[in-house]
């Protein structure tokens, strides 16, 4: 037998797994952008193992 061929695409993340989480979230907090007013309404999907989803508005640093 002879040794392993090397597969450089091996050790790379696919783009896909890369925005996996990314998207996931943005599903679960139900993540809508309105373009034209520069805002994001939410409509979370709230099962019931994790109750009631309240997003915060990011606080600036002091």
């Amino acid at each position: 037998m002879s040794a392993p061929v090397p597969y450089p695409a091996a050790c790379r993340p696919q783009a896909w797994s890369a925005a996996a989480a990314i998207s996931v979230l943005g599903t679960v907090l139900g993540l809508a952008p309105d373009r034209e007013t520069g805002t994001v309404a939410s409509t979370p999907i709230t099962p019931a193992l994790l109750g009631a989803v309240t997003i915060l508005p990011r606080q600036p640093r002091a």
